[in-house]
């Protein structure tokens, strides 16, 4: 009888090593990827924010475009930019957001998707001009929303596929520095919307999309 309480109870502290033993291991690797993930979002908020310092220390009519990843750890993401509490960034890509915020208040409020964007100093205000688009992957027939901002005059809007071949091409008017459009791809792969003012061309942005 003995025996057979001993190997019962050795049996169940097996048995409850190895769930802890996976558990310590998932949870290990839960956080190693949310560190990974948090680290990217931080590298995202310095370049967006070091883009819009250099714009300030640049002076009138300084432009630079910035390029950032359109993803975190493989998931879409959003960026804010608040004016009204000191330039604060905000990157939110869903399971959590890194803030950072800029030596400037000079700069209108924005929210938008990853995009390589431009920003450029007009007469000491900051104009970050951008291409928002719901998500990057998208459905074969599923329509695409595209808004920008901020532009001054009108602006074209184009679409290229892979091998750059112009397959959408607009003049589009603007609202209060903004604009909005619709498109409907017919063919999967991946795509490049490219945006510019008409009148200050330094004003521009680009995003690639893909269709599956």
């Amino acid at each position: 009888m003995k025996s057979q309480i001993s190997i019962e109870f050795l049996v169940g502290v097996v048995i409850i090593l190895f769930i802890y033993t996976i558990t310590i291991s998932a949870f290990g690797s839960y956080t190693q990827n949310t560190m990974l993930t948090s680290e990217v979002g931080r590298q995202v908020c310095y370049m967006i924010t070091t883009g819009i310092d250099a714009a300030v220390i640049g002076g009138n009519n300084f432009a630079i475009n910035v390029s950032i990843p359109y993803f975190i750890e493989n998931k879409d993401y959003s960026i804010l930019i608040n004016e009204t509490n000191s330039a604060l960034v905000t990157i939110d890509w869903g399971d959590g957001l890194f803030a950072c915020s800029t030596t400037t208040q000079n700069i209108t409020s924005l929210l938008f998707t990853p995009c390589k964007f431009s920003i450029n100093n007009l007469n000491g205000k900051l104009y970050l001009s951008t291409i928002t688009t719901e998500k990057t992957k998208y459905n074969l027939g599923e329509q695409i929303n595209i808004s920008g901002a901020y532009y001054i005059s009108n602006v074209s809007l184009k679409i290229l596929d892979s091998a750059d071949v112009v397959v959408d091409n607009n003049i589009l008017p603007l609202t209060n520095n903004k604009f909005n459009y619709s498109w409907t791809p017919t063919s999967s792969g991946a795509y490049k919307i490219i945006v510019y003012d008409n009148t200050y061309k330094t004003l521009n942005s680009e995003k690639e999309i893909y269709v599956i």
